[in-house]
């Protein structure tokens, strides 16, 4: 079936003298794209939570874009299913929106993709699974780590920590499946072994038969890539088994936000996650803006639409393939605390991992690094 490209490309001719009712361009020269960028979230469905708590950091940069320069922002629910997402990013794209943000989920962002390259219109995420951006993306870019760089930086902290044996409690998606597979890939480079994994529907409640095959005598790390609302009682049940009295716990990058510690209370101390660095001033002016503490996705959300607001300024066009062109050769400070510069198939070369450690001080619960990455860490 022809896309809304393939159309444009047959007459571009007749664009190019033909007005078009509506199009705010920065200099464009009668491109049919709007000065635009549409973010697609999952507001409502089963990662409802994540979305609301990227959406908060978002509309702080959307605030701030609109200020500074004539563009709309333009917001689809990408529900977290499969089928809404590629409607979510179809719609923003007939729409004549020439960047699109969000996705968190790697399921989803993977139908995003296949939106985004079809119709060849820039899509920026911070989803983690490595085939996200890949061997042939062209429009595709991720601002966060991919799940090898978050491994490799993890595997770092293992290796400073003495980690001779991990076992791994996941889930049976995209993001569980990739991530473990990295993790057994790359352990004996970094002295350890995974002596234990099981991978478990999102839907599950009881993860006691597994977590009683965790052999304590031997682990002495537990990886829990389970994002979703559960991963909440998968901690739990962890911390009832008495496992986390023997070995470091580390989970995904939805562990260290504030969803999941309102989903744990003060169970959450203790417990180690995939994070960001929030201490700078620009993620703590966020804060401010929000009204809630910075973590790991209110901060990457604002980071997304604040780039592609970046973009179309320094694109001085609405021209997809212009937008895309600027953001190979981009590079921006993120609020998350690092850099964002985009490598040949839209990986974020300039990420450094960080690893977290939910505490409690004077009263209050944070969380602390317990690692960061030196370099930057190559996918």
């Amino acid at each position: 079936m022809p896309t809304r490209r393939d159309y444009l490309k047959s007459f571009g001719a007749m664009a190019a003298v033909t007005s078009v009712a509506g199009c705010t361009a920065f200099g464009g020269g009668g491109s049919s794209w709007d000065s635009a960028i549409g973010i697609a979230l999952p507001l409502s469905g089963p990662l409802g939570p994540a979305g609301q708590a990227m959406e908060s950091g978002a509309n702080v940069a959307a605030d701030q874009v609109t200020e500074e320069m004539d563009v709309e922002i333009r917001t689809e629910d990408s529900a977290g299913t499969v089928e809404d997402t590629r409607s979510a990013g179809q719609s923003l794209i007939d729409e004549d929106t020439p960047i699109v943000v969000g996705v968190p989920g790697s399921d989803t962002a993977l139908a995003m993709r296949e939106v985004a390259e079809d119709e060849e219109v820039p899509f920026a995420t911070i989803a983690a699974n490595p085939n996200v951006t890949q061997d042939g993306t062209d429009f595709t870019f991720r601002t966060q780590g991919s799940s090898i760089q978050e491994v490799k930086g993890q595997s770092m902290w293992f290796q400073s920590e003495d980690v001779n044996a991990v076992s791994i409690i996941g889930a049976d998606n995209s993001f569980g499946e990739t991530v473990t597979e990295a993790t057994e890939d790359l352990a004996s480079n970094y002295d350890y072994e995974v002596d234990h994994t099981a991978l478990l529907p999102t839907d599950t409640t009881n993860f006691v038969p597994e977590i009683e095959q965790i052999d304590t005598d031997v682990t002495d790390a537990v990886f829990t890539p389970f994002p979703g609302g559960n991963a909440p009682t998968l901690v739990t049940q962890l911390k009832e088994s008495g496992v986390f009295e023997d070995v470091i716990h580390v989970g995904n990058s939805s562990y260290g936000s504030n969803l999941f510690q309102s989903g744990m209370g003060e169970n959450v101390v203790g417990v180690g996650a995939w994070s960001i660095d929030t201490s700078g001033d620009q993620a703590q002016a966020v804060a401010e803006e929000m009204g809630s503490p910075p973590d790991s996705l209110n901060i990457p959300g604002y980071d997304l639409v604040r780039l592609a607001g970046r973009a179309l300024e320094e694109t001085d066009s609405t021209d997809p393939e212009a937008i895309r062109d600027t953001l190979r050769d981009i590079s921006y400070d993120g609020a998350y605390g690092g850099s964002i510069e985009f490598g040949e198939n839209g990986y974020n070369l300039a990420y450094r991992p960080v690893y977290g450690r939910w505490a409690e001080e004077n009263g209050e619960i944070v969380q602390n690094p317990a690692f960061v990455a030196e370099e930057p860490v190559q996918p």
